[in-house]
């Protein structure tokens, strides 16, 4: 068997809610690894800003457009404070529609998708998803 197709690098994510830009973040990782077509992204952020809540936050921007329809969900997420594990929001992460659109889905299922990220937290990201 021939792995003709192999290829590490970075990439850069963007968070939107309402359809804006979410800015007053810091990108301290975003990595993806494709081996044919799948493909694994991991993201490291923080937000700076004001506290974001009431409506969805979604990830944009994957390295390349996933051929899945819907939501696909095949890794987590976590957003939390530097230290301890207070106030902590986690559930599953994947892409969504054909797109460069990621999505996180939080455990308690009040919400269908992640609805807030508080001033100074971090959020984690990983899962893998087809191209």
């Amino acid at each position: 068997n021939l792995l003709d197709d192999y290829e590490e690098g970075t990439w850069t994510p963007t968070f939107v809610r309402s359809g804006s830009t979410v800015s007053n973040i810091t990108i301290g990782k975003a990595n993806y690894t494709k081996i044919g077509r799948m493909v694994w992204i991991e993201v490291s952020a923080q937000y700076t800003g004001s506290s974001l809540s009431g409506e969805f936050i979604i990830g944009d921007g994957l390295p390349f457009t996933s051929n899945q329809q819907n939501i696909i969900i095949n890794g987590t997420f976590a957003v939390h404070p530097s230290s301890g594990d207070s106030n902590q929001d986690v559930g599953a992460a994947g892409s969504h529609d054909s797109n460069t659109n990621f999505y996180m889905i939080p455990a308690d299922l009040n919400n269908r998708y992640l609805k807030e990220w508080t001033q100074n937290y971090y959020m984690e990201v990983g899962f893998w998803y087809f191209v």
